[in-house]
């Protein structure tokens, strides 16, 4: 009898255990609205270079990601600022996060951002629904902005909506 209550505890304490890691991997699906109003800034940048080490604590591995700003759209003004992320690789250990978002050297971004407690590291707004991809159009001249869903729309199109969304409803 006291066999299946042991079994019986270590079951739900799993089935817990479980539903808590899904939870804490499940994001809610924002609009552009939404992430402009998470956000304390808002910027289009460069990736100016990534760095990875692990925690202070000699723990997990750590990123930062180094961001040269070119433009602002919301918040107090930046040349430059630094995201931290809950992933990367230190020697074997790889180390990943559902939901973070993925960087390269060189990627020119739009980044909706919060601040990390009080110091000026920053994260992403809804994970990787926070960080939008701008490239060239192959086939014109004019820049393209891609969201996390591959769905490209123009960045003129793009900022237009963004502005729309920071305006205060009446």
């Amino acid at each position: 009898m006291i066999h299946h209550s042991v079994t019986g505890a270590a079951a739900l304490y799993l089935l817990l255990l479980i539903a808590d890691v899904a939870a804490a991997g499940t994001v809610q699906k924002l609009s552009l609205e939404q992430l402009a109003t998470q956000a304390e800034v808002i910027v289009r940048g460069r990736v100016a270079e990534i760095k990875t080490r692990p925690s202070r604590d000699g723990g997990f591995a750590r990123t930062r990601v180094f961001v040269s700003v070119e433009e602002q759209f919301k918040g107090d003004k930046v040349a430059a600022l630094v995201i931290d992320l809950p992933v990367g690789s230190v020697g074997d250990v790889v180390q990943g996060s559902p939901g973070t978002p993925d960087f390269s050297a060189e990627e020119e971004v739009v980044l909706f951002l919060r601040r990390r407690r009080k110091d000026e590291i920053f994260r992403v707004v809804g994970g990787k629904q926070g960080k939008f991809t701008v490239r060239s159009d192959p086939v014109g001249n004019r820049k393209l902005v891609e969201d996390l869903s591959r769905r490209t729309e123009s960045y003129d199109d793009f900022v237009a909506r963004l502005a729309k969304s920071l305006k205060p409803s009446r």
